[in-house]
């Protein structure tokens, strides 16, 4: 099965997404929501899992995260982790 993702690293050092039909969007590694987020690799993990953020797919064996869903995670007082 084959999946186009194009990913960038613009000159500011940050990482979009394009697929094909979309627009292109910002997203971030695991490892930058969890010092973004101040959370461990696992919380992130079951914040994917539970659809709180949006995975815009994996690139070299790291989920790519929407960076908007990070930031608007931020925001809101810590949730409950699903068991």
């Amino acid at each position: 099965m084959k999946y186009i993702l194009r990913v960038a690293l613009k000159k500011d050092n940050k990482l979009y997404v394009r697929r094909p039909g979309e627009a292109e969007t910002r997203v971030c590694t695991v490892k930058e929501a969890t010092e973004i987020l101040d959370k461990t690799r696992r919380q992130i993990y079951r914040y994917l899992d539970g659809g709180i953020l949006v995975n815009k797919g994996k690139f070299l064996g790291e989920w790519l995260i929407d960076f908007q869903s990070v930031k608007n995670l931020c925001g809101f007082p810590m949730r409950t982790q699903p068991v």
